[in-house]
């Protein structure tokens, strides 16, 4: 599986990008930071050995880079319209970003449906989908501790 990491800078986003890279079915394929001073991630400490392209620019990484996930570790001001944008282009997001309201999820989980693709919202380890077998299955694969704590209350 070609993932990107979304905020690979950030604590939580460091740790996922050295989660995709110990991982043998999943390869690292670009990274996005908000306002990247590099252009590799081999200039990150850290990554010296790695060639994986950084991107500034959440629509040129989608548009250059061939993908089937994208981990999103941002903030809760970009990682709705990362969600949607990453939906619209067919690709798979797995979303660690808090934030999202109920209406977010819900037009976010008909979006995932319409394009016939997975959505998982992992924000406190909290997962939701209108496919909800195929998208435990598929977290499974990048978060294997990846468990719904929130399917009681829905």
């Amino acid at each position: 599986m070609r993932v990107a990491v979304l905020g690979f800078k950030g604590r939580m986003g460091h740790e996922v990008v050295k989660t995709v890279l110990r991982e043998v079915d999943l390869e690292l394929v670009a990274v996005l930071d908000h306002a990247p001073q590099e252009k590799n991630i081999n200039e990150v400490a850290g990554f010296s050995n790695l060639d994986v392209p950084v991107f500034g620019d959440l629509e040129k990484l989608l548009t250059s880079v061939e993908l089937d996930a994208v981990v999103d570790f941002t903030t809760p001001k970009v990682g709705y319209s990362n969600t949607k944008l990453v939906l619209t282009h067919g690709v798979s997001p797995v979303v660690g970003t808090t934030g999202f309201t109920p209406e977010q999820i819900t037009e976010l989980t008909e979006l995932a449906a319409s394009k016939k693709n997975w959505c998982d919202y992992c924000a406190k380890f909290c997962s939701w989908s209108s496919s909800y077998d195929a998208v435990c299955t598929k977290s499974s694969e990048v978060f294997p501790r990846c468990r719904d704590i929130g399917a009681s209350s829905r």
